[in-house]
């Protein structure tokens, strides 16, 4: 009996635990977490929820000016709900200085006898990207008073907006180049996963990366996933961002929609060099840095050797008509194209139904058979990659 009585108690401070956060005064920003993709105004508005009798509001808003850069800001309906036919009146103060703040107070009051109960929105603050990054949408100080100007209890939530750099690069892939563009054939015979495969050894990258079941029916164009880096210098120490991505047939790597350029999330504006990755072919890095930010920034490996990093060392191979790709071969993606992708990988798996995640399938037809050794493992047979 005694145990039964505890738990209904425990069930009851719940309840009331829950009850009072539902109630609590608040002021939030929304959304709570944006991701901008291109050059474009982002729009976030500032919200109060469960306030009684709201007479007045002065909310100072955060924010790094490198990233967005403020452009106006909007009254909302809130104060204008039941102020009893008064006027709303809104002023504005930019800190440190108008041409590039980071704090924006904006001040709200009914200029009468009047209140306002409940939630709603109190103003929209417009910004201008201005560079990729992310930034705190914060709340760094705020005052809610009622009719006699006593301070009305409330918690803040602050908010963030991620401002992408995004990227288009252009890369073939020697297994299944056809003289002209990529061959399709693990899209068509449903061998690509629904998710990104490069979460194991030797990649061990932890992006969730997925599409849901059908996607590749309807985008017939896509060859394989790959893998991007970003780095701040050559070495591998350097990597800044990664991501999984698509490559289509005509050597553009997209976004997880299929056509989009890839937006990466992590970096701020800067010099980055880019790392093609796939699974059984050799990677590659541009030969140089590249300023990255707002804008899509293309790259082409395909035109010239010189592409690449480390190009004295024709670190892709020449597929005719001045083309340019991965070298295939590379079945446990260690960096060489060697014996133990023949002996460990392709010899043990000849023949046998085809696993995706095996990487013997050089010219990725959807078999393993001599087509893959004498095509494209013989003739690549002890090329290393440039990347460090």
């Amino acid at each position: 009996m005694k145990n039964n009585y505890n738990h209904f108690f425990f069930y009851v401070l719940v309840i009331l635990f829950n009850s009072n956060l539902l109630s609590q005064t608040s002021v939030n920003v929304s959304p709570a977490n944006l991701i901008v993709n291109s050059a474009s105004m982002v729009s976030i508005q500032i919200l109060v929820n469960n306030v009684s009798n709201l007479h007045s509001a002065s909310i100072t808003m955060g924010f790094d000016s490198s990233v967005l850069r403020y452009s106006s800001i909007s009254d909302g309906a809130f104060l204008q709900s039941n102020s009893m036919g008064y006027s709303v009146v809104m002023f504005k103060t930019l800190y440190p200085n108008s041409v590039s703040p980071n704090q924006v107070k904006v001040d709200q009051a009914i200029l009468g006898n009047a209140s306002v109960t409940g939630s709603g929105l109190l103003f929209t603050i417009n910004f201008t990207t201005n560079h990729s990054g992310q930034t705190q949408i914060s709340i760094a100080d705020f005052v809610l008073l009622d009719l006699n100007s006593n301070v009305i209890s409330a918690n803040s939530i602050s908010g963030s907006v991620t401002v992408s750099t995004n990227l288009s690069p252009k890369v073939f892939l020697e297994g299944p180049f056809n003289g002209i563009t990529m061959n399709t054939t693990l899209n068509s015979l449903s061998y690509l996963p629904l998710d990104q495969p490069y979460s194991k050894a030797p990649w061990n990258y932890s992006g969730n990366e997925s599409v849901a079941a059908g996607f590749f029916s309807l985008h017939t164009n896509i060859v394989d996933w790959i893998l991007l880096e970003l780095r701040s210098g050559t070495s591998a120490g350097s990597i800044v961002s990664k991501r999984a991505a698509f490559l289509l047939s005509n050597g553009n790597i997209v976004d997880l929609d299929g056509y989009s350029p890839v937006s990466f999330t992590g970096p701020t504006a800067g010099y980055y060099y880019i790392v093609i990755k796939h699974r059984n072919h050799l990677a590659v890095m541009s030969s140089g840095s590249l300023a990255l930010d707002i804008a899509t920034i293309s790259y082409d490996f395909t035109t010239s050797q010189n592409q690449a990093y480390n190009s004295s060392y024709l670190p892709m191979k020449s597929l005719g008509g001045d083309k340019f790709g991965l070298y295939s071969g590379d079945a446990n993606a260690d960096g060489s194209v060697d014996a133990i992708d023949n002996n460990a990988y392709w010899r043990p798996n000849k023949g046998k139904p085809f696993d995706y995640n095996q990487g013997a399938d050089f010219n990725m037809d959807g078999s393993i058979d001599t087509l893959d050794v004498d095509n494209c493992w013989r003739p690549n047979n002890g090329r290393g990659t440039q990347v460090p």
